[in-house]
């Protein structure tokens, strides 16, 4: 039970962190920022990170299912700060040529939908720790 419980935890866990850091930096309780994309901690890397470590930490880290989840885990992470990256740099390149033209029909498109560096860091640092704390409790 707890290999589909963890990711929950550690997914919620890195949300909380995003809603209480942006209280602290704005002085504004705004709970939707639980499901942000971007911003510190990366959430989908700390919900990965977590499966993998447990499952390195329960089965062991030199079998197949530590190796294939690792490699979920390097997917999750170039894509969060590759690929997701340049997609807000798109759009904010689009929003940008919207406004000079005067489009204000639409919504505009998200900007921050990838991670840094440090961001991703903040994610693979909350679930690494959280295996470790619930392999610690089912011991």
């Amino acid at each position: 039970m707890e290999f589909i419980l963890l990711p929950l935890i550690a997914w919620c866990a890195a949300g909380f962190i995003k809603v209480v850091l942006y209280y602290i930096r704005l002085h504004r309780f705004k709970p939707m920022e639980f499901f942000r994309y971007g911003g510190f901690p990366s959430a989908h890397t700390s919900l990965v990170a977590s499966a993998v470590f447990f499952a390195g930490l329960r089965e062991g880290f030199y079998t197949p299912v530590f190796s294939i989840g690792l490699a979920l885990l390097l997917v999750v992470v170039t894509d969060a700060h590759g690929l997701r990256r340049y997609v807000g740099r798109q759009a904010e390149a689009v929003n940008q040529l919207r406004e000079k033209n005067g489009d204000t029909s639409a919504k505009l498109l998200k900007e921050q939908v990838g991670h840094s560096w440090w961001e991703i860091s903040g994610g693979l640092f909350i679930g690494v720790f959280t295996a470790l704390f619930v392999y610690w409790l089912t011991r």
